[in-house]
């Protein structure tokens, strides 16, 4: 999980960057014409995309584990899951301005999970989300700079893998996403500017299905589904067309 871990360390320090930083990036800029001039008179609508990383439970995944790897309790603490961990998703969206404080965004993510014990790498537990979503913004607006601070809702489909001794088994699930998100666009140039993004999501989701319907279970006939809670930082471009 080693690109998890470069890439959160470049979130991290490029979040402390723009915090000490955003109010001076063009302030001595007079040529660049501002975002703030430009939405004087238009509302926008705006093109994003780019990549985060997401801190996410998954208890019941995490039971499940649990008890179809052998011995799961003679491992080391450190070698046993911890209740939160990393995944990777990639992310588009579609913003419109609707009032001179307000907007919608259509957005779509593909999020990307492994949940595994190193030391049984004849195990793999790994989950993909296609992540539709609906999101209302209300915007503060600056010379160079907009914040956003926004809540949605969307539907998640699933897609859990789980892989022993050469074998591989899929089994699917669908349900609900709920998301609040902080989003700050600095200004690069007329109408490109870089996209930040800091949010928490909760996820509740249907029992995993194999492909004849049948529900993924423990021996104590537990069902097991991929419903979570996590936070998580988004880095990429927004495009703003007046």
């Amino acid at each position: 999980m080693k690109k998890f871990r470069y890439f959160k360390f470049f979130l991290i320090c490029f979040v402390i960057f723009i915090s000490f930083n955003i109010n001076s990036l063009f302030a001595g800029d007079t040529t660049r014409v501002s975002l703030l001039s430009q939405s004087k008179n238009h509302f926008f609508t705006s093109l994003s995309f780019g990549m985060g990383v997401d801190y996410s439970n998954n208890p019941s995944l995490k039971k499940y584990v649990q008890y179809l790897i052998p011995d799961y309790n003679s491992l080391t603490p450190s070698d046993q899951l911890s209740d939160f961990a990393s995944g990777l998703e990639f992310f588009v969206g579609v913003e419109k301005q609707i009032s001179k404080k307000f907007s919608i965004k259509a957005e779509y993510s593909y999020f990307l999970k492994s949940y595994n014990v190193s030391a049984r790498p004849d195990y793999d537990f790994t989950y993909r989300n296609h992540q539709p979503y609906l999101i209302a913004n209300y915007i503060i607006p600056f010379e160079y700079f907009f914040i956003k601070i926004g809540a949605g809702a969307g539907y998640i489909l699933s897609e859990l893998t789980v892989k022993q001794h050469g074998g591989e088994i899929t089994y699917s699930s669908s349900g609900v996403g709920m998301k609040i998100e902080s989003v700050i666009n600095a200004q690069v140039s007329k109408s490109v500017t870089v996209y930040l993004s800091g949010f928490i999501t909760n996820t509740i989701m249907q029992n995993l299905k194999d492909s004849s319907g049948l529900d993924l279970t423990t021996s104590s006939n537990d069902k097991i589904n991929l419903s979570s809670f996590g936070a998580g930082l988004r880095l990429g471009v927004e495009i703003y067309i007046f």
